[in-house]
């Protein structure tokens, strides 16, 4: 997997949509856009990020399942949780890479 500098969610009337900007493993840009419902639901991802559809599901105002799909089959899941001050964001995450290693991460953003 390559790296994900920023992660910016906006609300868009009854959708959610969530953009992505990064590097991939060989340090080239990537961009993706995803926007869908909170209904754990899969919805397309527009751009060029390792997996092309995710699925959202809300548990409580601060907590979200994830789950990233590459055509059709899992890439990876797992949960992010905002903290309640807002300022920060983990992302525990874990699935199969297109070397098909498994993996596990622990990410924190902080917000900008």
């Amino acid at each position: 997997m390559g790296k994900t500098n920023t992660v910016v969610y906006a609300e868009k009337k009854d959708k959610i949509q969530v953009t992505v900007d990064g590097v991939d493993k060989d340090g080239k840009p990537t961009h993706g856009v995803w926007m869908g419902m909170t209904d754990g639901k899969t919805y397309k991802v527009k751009g060029n990020l390792a997996w092309d559809a995710m699925a959202y599901k809300m548990v409580d105002d601060h907590t979200y399942d994830i789950t990233a799909m590459k055509d059709g089959k899992m890439s990876w899941s797992g949960r992010s949780v905002v903290a309640k001050d807002g300022k920060s964001r983990t992302l525990n995450i874990s699935g199969t890479g297109a070397d098909g290693k498994k993996f596990k991460e622990k990410i924190v953003y902080d917000k900008a």
